[in-house]
């Protein structure tokens, strides 16, 4: 039987959003576009909006990328993982990570971050594989918009390209977008703050989950 975990990134294996974190990275000229992320009437437009599946943030943010080759957007990808996202790990879930390498199980990144910091993640700490958002290109650069969103659809993509035949299947995450794909999975691994503890005991009661419980 094929033993897979699936593992979100954004504050999950990592402590922070790395698309945001990224383009943090990339854009640290325009201070002011992430001064306006981060105002109250702009983050209750995008709670008001979540609700109806739709990640303004992302939407708008992407914006940034346009004219930007998909090969440039994997090369800073890869500097960014390697010279910024160290030192915001997650080392307990890095450590359970390590503990299903070597009980012979596949390493799948399911993220709604971008793919190019997925594949970077991925080739830098030897994961097995990675689904995550896709950006669209013309004439081998990006446009600036979405090709394919998996935030809300991530245990359709993973039933979709991992789940044919018998699996043992772990998954590891904290965003409560992944209720769907932690019911699917054999062992249930939530990392959560105990203020964000209530969500998970109120919509896995009837399940069987290990909590790592982080600081607020």
């Amino acid at each position: 039987m094929e033993k897979i975990v699936i593992c979100d990134i954004c504050n999950t294996l990592y402590k922070v959003n790395t698309f945001n974190k990224f383009l943090e990275y990339l854009y640290l000229e325009k201070k002011i576009i992430f001064y306006i992320k981060k105002s109250f009437i702009y983050k209750v437009i995008c709670f008001c909006l979540s609700k109806i599946k739709i990640d303004l943030n992302k939407k708008i943010l992407v914006r940034l990328l346009k004219g930007y080759s998909k090969k440039e957007l994997d090369y800073q990808a890869e500097i960014f993982v390697k010279e910024v996202l160290k030192d915001y790990e997650n080392l307990i879930v890095f450590d359970y990570l390590k503990n299903y390498k070597k009980n012979k199980y596949k390493i799948i990144l399911v993220s709604g971050t971008l793919d190019s910091i997925a594949k970077a993640i991925c080739k830098t700490k030897n994961f097995e594989n990675y689904i995550a958002v896709t950006l669209e290109e013309k004439n081998g650069m990006l446009t600036g918009r979405i090709k394919e969103e998996i935030l809300y659809t991530k245990h359709e993509k993973v039933q979709e390209k991992l789940c044919s035949g018998e699996k043992e299947l772990v998954v590891i995450t904290d965003n409560e977008t992944d209720l769907e794909l932690l019911k699917m999975a054999n062992a249930k691994i939530v990392v959560t703050s105990q203020k964000k503890l209530k969500f998970w005991e109120k919509n896995l009661s009837e399940y069987n989950y290990e909590v790592i419980l982080l600081d607020d």
